[in-house]
């Protein structure tokens, strides 16, 4: 083989890569289907949140709402800012275990951010969008301020009592 079939090769491979990364990404339809669900899961959520707020007589306790609630709390596209406020309030109101659960889940992301901190697949692919490196660990860390200011403001929403 010679060199200069090699880097054609490598040539040809590189613009490949470029092609695919500037088109949409074409999904399965199981996989279209599981974003779907994802979807109607996030706004359900986000609805019995504002229902536990404006209308607290006619809403219901669901408890597969708020383990979603609770899993993505600290990510800002699954959980608005505006939600995020009723969320503290919700979690203020809450009584048992939970609640404890939560501060000390609060308190350990404040101690030991980069450990405790953990990236969604929409987070990772926001990274991966960015062009250079340096793009890359802007976007990485302005995610992971977000997170880390969301566990203070619940640290110091339930710490309060």
């Amino acid at each position: 083989m010679s060199k200069k079939s090699r880097k054609q090769r490598e040539r040809k491979r590189k613009t490949q890569k470029e092609e695919e990364k500037a088109q949409p990404k074409k999904y399965k339809p199981e996989e279209l289907k599981e974003k779907e669900n994802n979807r109607h899961v996030r706004n359900d959520s986000l609805n019995y949140l504002v229902l536990w707020k404006e209308n607290h007589e006619v809403w219901k306790f669901k408890k597969s709402r708020q383990v979603f609630l609770f899993k993505n709390m600290y990510n800002v596209e699954k959980v608005p800012t505006k939600h995020f406020k009723i969320l503290k309030k919700y979690i203020k109101a809450m009584q048992g275990q939970q609640k404890e659960k939560i501060l000390e889940e609060a308190l350990a992301i404040i101690e030991k951010p980069q450990e405790k901190i953990v990236f969604d697949d929409i987070e990772k692919s926001q990274i991966d969008q960015c062009d250079t490196s340096v793009e890359k660990q802007k976007m990485q860390e302005q995610l992971l301020q977000s997170k880390l200011k969301r566990a203070e403001k619940i640290a110091k929403c339930l710490s309060k009592e």
